[in-house]
């Protein structure tokens, strides 16, 4: 998808100059970055509120269905585009397939909730299995709980035997606790990475961070 910057790079050369398109990507950019933090702003101030399941619950729901409807289907008959959701679960996941190039991203999803599962792991594993990029919610840590189990997220650990057992290339641990400090999820990656080195060294690990990009 192009991002706005994108677009105005595009802008004939006749219409603006090449220092008022600089300006203008720079500008635009400026404007997404201080949306953006406004909007970090805001829904850190509404999960500080979170008390409970159920708040929780509605102050999730409105992202997953906004996500849900951004992605679509997963596409079934007809010629496909050349990138497609080609796979969902109902632990809200999706698998993204261009050629032969892949991404799975599953956010909000709890692998060892306090009761019944979404999805086994083993069913989960051959969801994901071979996998280019897998992008999973890794909010928790062993430490936090047990006050945490039920709260609708992953434990750190889970998300790296899935990717072993999945044998995905690279594994991108996202949803961090809105209270964890840079400095300790820079300590999570590196615990996760130095796990895969001693457990499963195909995979690459990394934290997820603003402005990180890759390409497939």
């Amino acid at each position: 998808m192009a991002t706005a910057a994108d677009t105005i790079r595009d802008i004939d050369g006749n219409v603006l100059s090449a220092d008022e398109r600089h300006r203008a990507i720079a500008a635009a950019r400026a404007d997404l970055a201080g949306r953006q933090a406004e909007a970090n702003r805001r829904d850190s101030a509404l999960w500080a509120r979170v008390s409970s399941r159920d708040e929780w619950e509605a102050f999730s729901r409105p992202s997953l269905a906004a996500l849900r409807r951004s992605l679509g289907p997963p596409v079934e008959d007809g010629e496909p585009p050349d990138t497609h959701v080609t796979a969902s679960i109902e632990a809200d996941g999706y698998r993204i397939e261009n050629g032969d190039r892949s991404l799975i991203y599953i956010p909000d999803n709890e692998m060892q909730p306090p009761g019944e599962k979404t999805i086994e792991f083993d069913a989960l594993a051959d969801f994901c299995r071979d996998v280019d990029v897998l992008i999973h919610d890794a909010q928790y840590l062993p430490e936090d709980m047990p006050q945490k189990h039920g709260w609708g997220h992953s434990v750190v650990d889970h998300v790296l035997e899935l990717a072993a057992a999945a044998r995905v290339k690279q594994l991108i641990l996202f949803h961090h606790d809105p209270d964890r400090t840079d400095a300790a999820v820079a300590e999570i990656e590196k615990n996760a990475r130095e796990w895969f080195a001693a457990n499963c060294p195909e995979v690459e690990c990394s934290a997820a961070r603003e402005g990180m990009e890759f390409i497939l």
